[in-house]
């Protein structure tokens, strides 16, 4: 094991306990922490710049990635997502990259279905934030598994 792969899974581990956070602050107070949005930054931002360090020459897709968010920014501008979706979706895909942001929708699009087929009652609004970050645990998950 190399010191990138350390760092890379320190990195994941870390990113898993924001994603957690977000998603336990999103059900209990229906917002998610700028804070916790920070840290998902910094981690995001930390792992663009170990790709960079490491020679890749795919770095620029993480970056990129950040057009993941775009789709939740027009929702937010028509009232059918809030803000902290919107920061969570641009932090995702600046983690994972744009082509992993595909994968990350595959990913949701099961979860999303079975929320509202059997937990979803009330009129009021979905919390994103658990779906995303169920998403994102079985994305790293299985990226262990791949690679």
């Amino acid at each position: 094991m190399t010191t990138f792969d350390f760092i890379s899974i320190l990195l994941d581990a870390f990113f898993v306990a924001g994603l957690i956070w977000s998603s336990y602050t999103d059900l209990q107070h229906r917002k998610i922490s700028n804070a916790c949005v920070l840290l998902l930054l910094c981690l995001g931002l930390t792992r663009t710049f170990l790709s960079l360090a490491a020679g890749s020459i795919v770095w620029y897709l993480h970056p990129f990635g950040l057009l993941f968010g775009l789709p939740f920014y027009i929702g937010w501008h028509l009232h059918k997502v809030g803000g902290g979706d919107v920061k969570l979706a641009a932090v995702l895909g600046l983690y994972f990259g744009f082509p992993a942001c595909v994968i990350l929708v595959i990913f949701m699009l099961p979860i999303l279905f079975a929320y509202y087929l059997f937990l979803h009652t009330s009129k009021a609004g979905v919390a994103m934030a658990p779906i995303f970050s169920l998403a994102a645990i079985a994305m790293l998950v299985i990226q262990y598994l791949i690679f």
